[in-house]
């Protein structure tokens, strides 16, 4: 991590004008370690969204179970005890 903050401080001007293909941009010869730092914290940032996402559908889902009347819980083939096992769930447990 140490060795990432490092090179994010020496490439900050170019971190602000990253072109499209980035390989072709960096210097050499850390270059390539600084692209798949890059790519790396990408993919980091790119999960941790996806995860928020699927923690606030989640959420919201079981809300609406929690509010869910008992003549619509039967229409889904629920009871109002499996309702709400599954409405105190935390969003982070599937």
């Amino acid at each position: 991590m140490m060795l990432l903050n490092s090179y994010l401080i020496a490439f900050r001007p170019w971190l602000g004008s990253r072109q499209a293909n980035p390989a072709v941009a960096l210097p050499s010869p850390g270059g390539t370690l600084l692209y798949q730092s890059i790519q790396a914290l990408e993919a980091l940032l790119r999960d941790c969204r996806e995860a928020l996402i699927l923690w606030q559908q989640r959420s919201r889902q079981r809300r609406c179970l929690r509010e869910m009347s008992p003549h619509l819980l039967r229409d889904i083939g629920l009871e109002r005890g499996e309702a709400l096992r599954e409405a105190r769930k935390p969003c982070w447990r599937g």
